[in-house]
């Protein structure tokens, strides 16, 4: 009954297109707003610094640093040529999200009815964390990550693979899967490991449950994937090499993240229990409710007078329940406090699980394989969790097996297809709600639009933000006017400054001061180009005695302290003297919180 609705006439194939660009442009329009607000200086610099450096004529990798796949910063300078904004990477990110659930639609609509597709559409949404306080501080800035690019391809890919298993013979879905696998990994590369081998697995599982392939079949669905996939990593890596940033591309992108990992391991343990297991008692409250769903489904089936009164005292105690604790209760169906966010993973993995035993069963049908099919590839995306696994990559390792999760909840209730989506969605109202309710609060936050600088330029940030930014555009457009073509080093881990002067030249590709990034050479690298060419030093949160000895060695100054931040901005005294900036800085009036 779960996939009565799931059909493939020319009539339903155009129906899904227009559902699924209806979800799409919804969900669009409804995070559209997040697109200017609020700004991460460390997430957002790390990805806009590379994207105009590249821009600008740098070689990624030799000359500037990504530890993501270069897809993503090659996409991200395109959009930059148009609009060099940060404004224009979180529009193009929106649209991005915008694109995956169209595909993520018709995707689940190979397996799921209508109704749960949905169902699984607006979930989506739900899990997507903005105009949320997550972190500390205001409302959580929409991050133009690599991860995001990354999820494009992964629901391309998904909806190709779906295709092919249902016995479609094309060349067009075997080229675009091949095409998405290669794409994910130069986007997010162990993601696109993990793609690149589930979907070996799903082959070599679908060729000997279902015998072994024809030529034709092998030269219409195996082929065009193996030439796709081969030609883009050819063109990636051969490119990277002609480049000269074999070494450089190899260190950033594979020895410097093994090392992160490594040294994030132990607290970011607590971060993944946060993420999984928040608050047991909204995990219990959910199956209860799934429980009870299940109980009352056959309630109408049974004529034994025990089962029918087990029946209705659960589903009364459970209303009561939530009449009873509905201020509790709703807090604890919020997706952030571990009832969607627990399950639709637990979920996924049951249903993969389930569905891959059913296609080794002789009445296998061919629903059975596309299901196990999508739960395989759905498993292959949760390596995002690790190592951090906040809320943001949570939902990116969820989002292709959401649909899978609404399956499995479909298989678990005995009704109709919009009955489930009903009773599921009632569980999410809470959610839903909530998400409402934060959009509308971040609409109606106070918040100031910067016309400067010019990278910055439509943003939207709160007050204090507003001037923290106003003060280190007036400062460095104090000390540019004398030197045009002045650049900047940063001593942090936050490369947003970095986008604000107008030279971006690195003194080597590692603009990011993190602990354990930089070895010795580069660090050598990196003074004796401050000695030489004298830049901008931008330091933050900085050991202030190791500061005031390097001032007093290389004739530095500061020239602006912002102390909200903790951030001071360093020039060479002689241009400190030819702009008249005043001993100890410009001067800054004392900012609240």
């Amino acid at each position: 009954m779960l996939f009565a609705a799931s059909q493939n006439g020319a009539d339903m194939k155009h129906r899904d297109l227009v559902c699924a660009s209806s979800v799409a442009l919804l969900f669009v329009a409804a995070t559209w707003p997040a697109a200017s607000m609020g700004i991460d200086t460390h997430h957002d610099g790390v990805m806009l610094k590379p994207a105009l450096d590249v821009l600008s004529g740098q070689v990624l990798f030799r000359d500037t640093f990504s530890q993501y796949g270069a897809l993503t910063t090659y996409l991200h300078a395109v959009v930059l040529w148009f609009s060099p904004t940060l404004l224009a990477l979180k529009w193009f990110t929106i649209a991005v999200y915008g694109m995956a659930l169209f595909f993520l639609f018709l995707a689940w609509r190979t397996f799921l009815p209508l109704s749960l597709t949905i169902f699984a559409s607006v979930l989506f949404f739900v899990l997507l964390p903005v105009y949320e306080r997550i972190w500390a501080g205001g409302v959580t800035a929409l991050l133009p990550w690599s991860s995001v690019v990354a999820l494009l391809f992964q629901a391309i890919g998904l909806l190709a693979l779906l295709r092919l298993v249902r016995g479609e013979r094309s060349v067009g879905w075997s080229a675009a899967l091949g095409t998405a696998c290669a794409c994910v990994f130069w986007c997010r590369m162990p993601v696109g490991v993990t793609m690149a081998g589930g979907l070996v697995i799903c082959g070599l599982c679908l060729s000997w449950l279902r015998g072994r392939p024809s030529p034709e079949t092998v030269k219409c669905t195996v082929l065009p994937a193996l030439v796709a996939f081969t030609a883009i990593n050819l063109a990636m890596l051969g490119g990277i090499l002609l480049n000269g940033a074999g070494g450089d591309w190899w260190y950033q992108n594979f020895v410097w993240p093994g090392k992160w990992a490594q040294s994030t391991t132990g607290h970011a343990a607590p971060v993944t229990w946060r993420v999984f297991f928040p608050a047991p008692e909204s995990i219990a409250l959910l199956l209860l409710a799934i429980a009870t769903g299940a109980a009352s489904a056959h309630w109408h089936r049974s004529d034994r007078p025990s089962v029918r009164r087990i029946a209705v005292v659960a589903a009364i105690g459970f209303v009561g329940l939530l009449l009873w604790k509905r201020d509790v209760l709703f807090a604890l169906f919020v997706a952030r406090q571990g009832s969607w966010a627990v399950l639709v993973p637990l979920a996924i993995v049951i249903q993969a699980i389930v569905a891959t035993v059913r296609c080794f069963r002789a009445k296998a049908g061919s629903n059975d394989f596309v299901l196990a099919a999508a739960g395989g590839f759905a498993l292959t995306s949760l390596p995002q969790y690790f190592p951090l696994a906040d809320p943001w990559h949570a939902l990116w390792a969820m989002a292709p097996g959401i649909g899978v999760a609404a399956a499995a909840f479909g298989k678990c209730l005995p009704w109709r297809p919009g009955v489930v989506a009903a009773a599921l969605a009632v569980l999410l109202v809470p959610a839903f709600v909530r998400k409402v309710r934060a959009e509308v609060h971040a609409i109606r936050s106070p918040w100031v639009r910067l016309t400067e600088p010019a990278v910055l330029r439509g943003m939207r940030v709160q007050p204090v933000d507003a001037r923290y930014f106003q003060a280190i555009t007036a400062a460095i457009k104090r000390v540019v006017v004398h030197r045009p073509d002045l650049s900047a080093v940063v001593v942090s881990g936050d490369p947003l400054p970095l986008c604000l002067v107008p030279n971006l030249e690195n003194p080597t590709p590692l603009f990011v001061a993190w602990p354990g990034l930089i070895d010795a050479v580069s660090e050598q690298r990196r003074w004796s180009y401050i000695h030489a060419v004298r830049p901008l030093v931008i330091v933050h949160n900085a050991h202030w005695e190791i500061v005031d000895e390097f001032y007093r060695k290389a004739r530095y100054a500061p020239l602006l302290y912002y102390h909200e931040n903790a951030l001071e901005l360093a020039a060479p005294i002689e241009l400190l003297e030819a702009a008249g900036v005043p001993k100890g800085g410009i001067p800054l009036p004392a900012v609240s919180p």
